[in-house]
């Protein structure tokens, strides 16, 4: 069933899931496409789109701890906050030329703070784990789009080759070794590297559980003149960035000092520009009288679409 939702104070079309979850009698869970979420919201400023994410917790890669985002703090501390990504927007000499004509203050500004400060990691949060705060992202995740699309037609590329490193190894790899034919997806924006030297710490001095992707032909941008930390030699994926993986290999053996450490997984895939992904979430209705037929409610949601 189709109908034309409410969310975030504007319309999309949305597919709804039936039956209604029991335990939320009120709520249809929905199913949309992210790009269609994201052309029904408005453009908010860098400041007003952090606020909406005021209070939410989330994992900080770095500390390895649960936190709360304080958007105040965001705001205002640290050498990279997001005031300070915003004055470098507005006023840098180091933004490249072409780039102020092309692409608005605002979403230049959220494409630095995602990759410096703890924006990045609030995103993943919402756009990959289940929760009731998942349309918070969307003004900031527009952000950051808008403005990789903007950009001039030099910061697009296709590299060759590109690396990522996690901490952690995904459930669905925890069964592989060798060749595979799985296929994996990067919900969030994700940065990758052109440059291996980037991870060789990683590989060698990391411990425990953890993983290192070796893509080919991965589409997106190229972001160094525009990150905090411009010697990673950054790429920047969208959203849904899906990867049909060839072969995974397991690091078990324990090795010498300045070799691989155990705990490593090897990942080598392609990217695979032809997938798409839907993002669930739910959709709060009015409480229903008893006996109401829930297939007359979505009759009347789909005409409405026909009509909007």
């Amino acid at each position: 069933f189709f109908c034309v939702a409410r969310t975030c104070s504007t319309y999309a079309r949305v597919q709804l899931q039936l039956p209604l979850p029991q335990e939320r009698p009120n709520m249809l869970l929905i199913k949309m496409e992210l790009q269609s979420m994201l052309d029904h919201i408005g453009m908010l400023s860098l400041r007003n789109a952090a606020e909406r994410l005021q209070g939410v917790e989330f994992y900080h890669g770095i500390m390895q701890k649960r936190i709360v985002f304080d958007c105040n703090q965001a705001w205002h501390d640290g050498e990279n906050c997001l005031q300070q990504c915003l004055n470098w927007a507005r006023e840098s000499p180091s933004v490249p030329e072409g780039v102020r004509a092309a692409v608005s203050i605002d979403c230049l500004a959220a494409i630095r703070a995602f990759t410096g400060t703890v924006m990045c990691y609030v995103l993943r949060e919402l756009m990959t784990v289940r929760s009731g705060r998942f349309t918070d992202a969307l003004p900031f995740a527009k952000l950051v789009l808008v403005g990789l699309r903007s950009l001039p037609q030099r910061f697009r590329v296709s590299a060759s080759k590109v690396f990522r490193a996690e901490g952690g190894v995904r459930e669905s790899l925890n069964d592989e070794n060798g060749p595979s034919q799985r296929q994996i997806f990067f919900y969030s924006l994700t940065s990758f590297t052109t440059d291996p030297e980037v991870l060789k710490a990683f590989n060698t001095t990391g411990s425990g559980p953890r993983t290192l992707y070796e893509l080919s032909g991965m589409w997106g941008y190229d972001i160094r003149e525009l990150s905090c930390y411009a010697s990673e030699s950054e790429v920047l994926a969208e959203f849904g960035a899906a990867v049909d993986v060839q072969f995974v290999y397991r690091h078990i053996a324990t090795t010498g000092a300045g070799e691989v450490q155990p705990g490593l997984v090897s990942v080598m895939g392609t990217y695979n520009p032809g997938a798409s992904i839907t993002f669930l979430s739910v959709l709060e209705i009015p409480p229903l009288p008893r006996g109401f037929d829930v297939s007359t409610l979505l009759r009347e949601a789909e005409q409405g679409s026909a009509t909007a």
